[in-house]
């Protein structure tokens, strides 16, 4: 597959500089905003499939990959806020938005706050009732681990035996060669203060409160889940689906980034939306 086309720009924000990766084109544009512990580098096979349907903007989250540390207190709300900040730099007068995990909640609040900007949604990996009656003890450690002991192959290896499928480890070296780069690179006390805004301030978005909040959403949704994604079950994934106003539910392989764990099947799901999204 030849590479499609493929700059890099910053971009103020309340959340941050943050580095935006311009891939490929097409009638529509997609947004995607990456999982903590990552970078844009999850979505870059993704963005190559779909070149010739859709330009893609990948960002890089604040204290992840090219981005910048964001000012004390951010949250999902200031993020999506960034997100919409991006849209309307990119000229653009709505776009499919979301991302995985982080991305997901990131996209899903836009969805919300600027429904006018907002064609379609994907959802990948969304963190369901994580931390349901609020952080626990495992989020509070993550997020000192990530402060702490980043530099430790024990932390890296321990944060991507969570999030990655065996097969990948064991087969996909080069992705993995990348998830590693982003963490050895990272300033750890910016990229922690990112996983702390997720895990520590996303109170909006915490248990039943998730569910109430997806179904508000006008937008139509691809909600993209792993099979065997121990961090949010699929059981959970499923019951989210089921009360959005527009939208479904593909299953698919591996764990918690689906993208890189399945990417032939993400691939598949979202030009089959964008498709129904050109016809609707």
């Amino acid at each position: 597959m030849p590479h499609p086309q493929h700059t890099r720009r910053m971009i103020a924000t309340e959340a941050g500089a943050l580095a935006v990766h311009d891939i490929g084109s097409g009638p529509r544009t997609i947004v995607l905003w990456p999982s903590i512990f990552a970078d844009h580098h999850i979505h870059l096979r993704l963005a190559a499939a779909l070149d010739g349907q859709a330009r893609t903007l990948l960002i890089d989250g604040p204290g992840h990959g090219g981005s910048s540390p964001a000012p004390d207190g951010h949250d999902i709300a200031s993020h999506a806020r960034a997100m919409a900040r991006i849209v309307d730099e990119a000229g653009l007068s709505r776009a499919v938005v979301g991302g995985t995990s982080w991305g997901g909640l990131v996209g899903a609040e836009l969805a919300l706050i600027r429904p006018e900007l907002v064609s379609g949604v994907v959802l990948m990996n969304l963190p369901v009732r994580m931390g349901s009656s609020g952080p626990g003890l495992q989020d509070r450690l993550i997020v000192l681990g990530a402060r702490h002991i980043l530099r430790t192959g024990l932390f890296r290896d321990g944060v991507a035996r969570s999030f990655f499928a065996r097969e990948t480890l064991a087969q996909r070296p080069e992705a993995l060669a990348a998830f590693d780069a982003t963490l050895r690179r990272a300033d750890a006390a910016a990229l922690s203060d990112a996983v702390a805004s997720v895990m520590l301030r996303d109170a909006a978005w915490r248990g039943a409160a998730l569910a109430e909040r997806l179904a508000r959403i006008a937008a139509p949704v691809l909600m993209v889940a792993g099979r065997h994604d121990d961090l949010y079950p699929l059981a959970d994934q499923r019951q989210a689906a089921a009360g959005l106003r527009k939208g479904r539910l593909v299953e698919v392989g591996g764990r918690h980034i689906s993208p890189v764990d399945a990417p032939e099947a993400v691939a598949e799901a979202v030009h089959a939306f964008l498709a129904d999204l050109q016809r609707a």
